[in-house]
């Protein structure tokens, strides 16, 4: 019933097995198929009647059948593991063997005639005169598989020595018991322990593979996902630099004294923005804010009508990515306040900040030209900008940001960071 259990459990899986893995579930419903034979020897075994005397000659073949059987199997399982390890394996092995098990074979069909192996007085067992060469040409199947594996010793890991090890020592015990005691299956218990030892520490193997690869596609993700920041990051600093040297340019154009002030802001604003750009972890809002008025000067100094700022900032005291709100900020006059075809009247940038269900909620509202959200994600364009800061608030703080934008009304930008991401 173990073996079965076993067996039933492996089955459904059995397509996904490795061959390694099909040659041990192969051996496994061998011994199950000789531990069932076996019992109906002895159950069978002196019965009298017509039924009784089939039935013990029947299982009686199957268990030698069988057992020739599991040992061309053993001895695939020994040539396998020489073969993964880059060993040598002679030309003609396998024929051999095939052909020392099919003697072994005929040899039983015959002697169910002849009585060499064995034969039946009264339905009994009784052992015939070539009983060795019956009980031990198995095992002298397993000498030539076994000399190759010592042959490339030096080849193959210490697991798979010990594992082969325990297994002939515990057969060949078996089989010298076998024949010197009579009435007990000393054969099954030895192979049948043998397999157990073997499967236990395949398993044992396969789980700790299967750790080590976790592991690695732990580590292979989190090289992805700090490659992704970097990349972000080398993104940003350029972006910066080109929008607000171009504010600067503006400027001298039109008004020395402000481009100087500009220039004076630009510094401080360089700084801030390259100090927080170099570091890995999270910054403080108010630090992100300093960004977001260092920005919000060089446009006013530029445009010193074009739109007024709003700041509703009843949360401060909570962390967010790098960059991850300035952006928002540059996007809602660039695109939205100053954008093509903006609705007359003078521009309102709203900035907020709550605290609501548990996460810190940061609102950006512009009354600017607005957007058919659902044509923007269908442009074909790859929106950077956005994108970025969606992945960085996922990545970083599992937070969210949704867009909300309706043509000639404006656009509302919601950062939603919870809270066990904001005190990161």
């Amino acid at each position: 019933m173990f073996y079965l259990f076993i067996l039933y459990s492996s089955f459904f899986g059995f397509k996904k097995l490795d061959r390694q893995q099909r040659v041990t579930i192969a051996m496994m419903g061998l011994c199950a198929g000789l531990t069932l034979v076996d019992s109906g020897v002895w159950f069978f075994d002196g019965r009298a009647g017509t039924p009784a005397a089939f039935m013990v000659r029947l299982c009686n073949f199957l268990l030698y059948g069988i057992q020739y059987v599991l040992v061309g199997t053993v001895a695939q399982a020994l040539l396998d593991m020489v073969h993964r390890a880059g060993g040598k394996i002679p030309r003609y092995t396998r024929q051999v063997l095939i052909s020392a098990l099919a003697v072994l074979l005929a040899l039983l069909v015959i002697s169910q005639f002849t009585g060499w192996d064995y034969s039946f007085d009264q339905n009994r067992y009784v052992r015939g005169p070539l009983i060795v060469v019956a009980m031990g040409g198995g095992v002298a199947c397993l000498l030539l598989p076994l000399g190759i594996f010592i042959a490339n010793l030096k080849k193959l890991d210490r697991g798979s020595v010990t594992l082969v090890s325990a297994l002939l020592i515990l057969c060949a015990a078996a089989a010298l018991l076998q024949l010197q005691f009579y009435g007990f299956s000393f054969t099954n218990i030895g192979i049948s322990m043998g397999i157990m030892v073997i499967s236990s520490s395949r398993n044992r193997k396969r789980n700790q593979m299967l750790i080590r690869q976790q592991a690695l596609l732990e580590q292979q993700a989190q090289d992805l996902q700090q490659a992704q920041l970097s990349l972000m990051r080398s993104q940003i600093k350029p972006h910066f630099l080109f929008n607000s040297l171009a504010v600067i340019r503006s400027l001298c154009q039109e008004d020395a004294g402000r481009a100087v002030k500009a220039i004076d802001s630009f510094s401080m604003f360089l700084r801030r923005s390259i100090n927080v750009l170099d570091r890995e972890q999270l910054i403080s809002f108010r630090e992100e804010l300093e960004l977001v008025n260092s920005y919000l000067f060089l446009e006013q100094a530029r445009f010193p009508d074009a739109f007024d700022v709003e700041l509703d900032l009843d949360e401060e005291d909570f962390m967010v990515p790098a960059l991850s709100i300035q952006p928002l900020v540059e996007n809602a006059i660039k695109h939205g306040i100053r954008g093509r075809g903006a609705v007359p009247g003078k521009g309102r940038l709203y900035i907020g900040t709550e605290y609501l269900d548990d996460a810190y909620v940061i609102t950006i509202q512009d009354n600017g030209i607005g957007f058919d959200l659902e044509a923007v994600l269908n442009d074909g364009k790859q929106h950077t900008g956005m994108n970025n800061v969606r992945l960085r608030l996922q990545l970083l703080v599992n937070g969210r940001l949704d867009v909300l934008s309706m043509p000639g009304k404006g656009t509302t930008i919601t950062v939603t960071i919870p809270l066990l991401g904001a005190e990161s």
